[in-house]
């Protein structure tokens, strides 16, 4: 299973640092940049509301408070 950490170091990294390269470009500068412009804004989002669900799931609330917890991570 692919997590959103290992998204980061294994794709969006090494394509970045690549795309910088004259010799190793496997996609140019600005797609690279514009494909994963801001995951490192978004994956410790992600991460929190991942970690949020998961603790409604194992408390059996999910089905009661999930829309709270969605208002909670998008306000």
């Amino acid at each position: 299973m692919i997590t959103m950490l290992t998204s980061l170091q294994y794709y969006a990294g090494p394509l970045r640092f690549f795309a910088k390269q004259g010799n190793t470009v496997i996609i140019p500068k600005y797609h690279a940049k514009t494909l994963f412009g801001n995951i490192d804004a978004v994956l410790p989002a992600a991460q929190t509301f991942l970690s949020d669900l998961e603790e409604l799931w194992t408390t059996g609330q999910a089905s009661t408070l999930l829309g709270d917890l969605c208002l909670r991570h998008v306000s």
